[in-house]
């Protein structure tokens, strides 16, 4: 059965769905799934290999349920960890959400995975996501606050989505800044409790060798790797690929990999809510990979690209009729 388990991803994820199910029938009777997690949501490589993933009970699919939205669907995607991204605002209230979550996390013996997601001139400046810290000042005021709050607590901290990956449309004379600032926040996030991975965009975006060398200028040599395939729906197996192929030319360092919306093959075309998408594999399971520390739902499902695509609503809300149609096409 082992080796069966090793062989076959689908056999994996139905395994995980199962736990699933047995976790929501736990639930209590709010219809939101209470603070245990499943053993398909634990982490098996890495330094916190063992530990269960959190699901926070503040996520706005589960925010969705408490508010009259029960569906089987929507229940069961609450109880799955997600990313907790944190985009702006000040740094103390960064710094609060980020020791509520904690504390949250530490009492069930779990780890949260928080997404940063402020680097000055985000998304180009004026994308579906535009916005970001005002300046360098402020941003690190911001992950000053961030690391402040989460020090000592194990954590996993997936650095800056898009900020490698689209430095073409970034001018010149802001692209240095850029680097400094992502090598400095590696530094200051990362310990020996806290994993951080710099993002690294997704196969069909760039080679492994541009995606390499960027990595490296931003600090990649001490953290403890990269992400992949975040908020994208690229095939785990291809992804897989490609973060091979940066591990490689970056020191063999390990990464993650984005599953929350990549279950449906071919990719889809397009990158902003496009038609006929799944869920991907279930958080914290692994594919035996030895490059991979463990696969990851970073981007919400649920949660619009901006207004495009099938989505009329803004980037990072919530759309229930989305996440139902993502549970529903992955046979969920």
């Amino acid at each position: 059965m082992i080796g069966l388990l090793r062989r076959n991803p689908v056999v994996l994820w139905a395994t995980g769905l199962f736990a699933v199910l047995l976790a929501i029938a736990g639930s209590s009777a709010s219809g939101v799934p209470g603070p245990h997690l499943p053993r398909a949501f634990r982490l098996t490589a890495g330094p916190l290999a063992g530990r269960a993933l959190y699901a926070s009970p503040h996520s706005q699919v589960a925010s969705a349920v408490r508010r009259g939205h029960p569906s089987p669907e929507l229940t069961r995607l609450a109880a799955i960890p997600q990313g907790i991204w944190l985009t702006g605002g000040t740094p103390g209230a960064a710094a609060q959400q980020v020791r509520q979550v904690a504390r949250a996390a530490q009492r069930t013996h779990s780890v949260p995975v928080f997404v940063v997601y402020d680097i000055p001139r985000r998304d180009c400046g004026s994308g579906q996501s535009g916005g970001g810290a005002p300046n360098a000042r402020a941003y690190r005021d911001y992950v000053s606050a961030i690391a402040f709050a989460d020090r000592g607590r194990p954590a996993i901290v997936v650095l800056e989505p898009d900020a490698l990956a689209q430095l073409d449309c970034v001018a010149p004379q802001y692209r240095q800044g850029r680097y400094r600032l992502l090598k400095w926040a590696v530094g200051a996030l990362q310990t020996h409790r806290v994993m951080v991975y710099l993002d690294a965009g997704n196969r069909g975006w760039h080679s492994a060798h541009v995606m390499a060398e960027r990595l490296s200028r931003a600090g990649i040599l001490h953290a403890r790797g990269f992400a992949v395939d975040v908020s994208n729906f690229d095939p785990t197996r291809s992804e897989i690929g490609y973060g091979r192929a940066i591990s490689g030319l970056v020191g063999w360092k390990r990464f993650v990999i984005d599953t929350s919306r990549n279950g449906t093959t071919p990719r889809p075309r397009g990158w902003c809510n496009p038609p006929a998408r799944a869920v991907g594999p279930l958080p914290g399971t692994n594919p035996h990979d030895r490059d991979v520390d463990a696969l990851l739902w970073i981007k919400a499902p649920g949660e619009s690209d901006g207004v495009c695509g099938t989505s009329r609503l803004p980037a990072g809300q919530f759309d229930r009729r989305a996440a139902t149609r993502l549970m529903r096409n992955a046979g969920w």
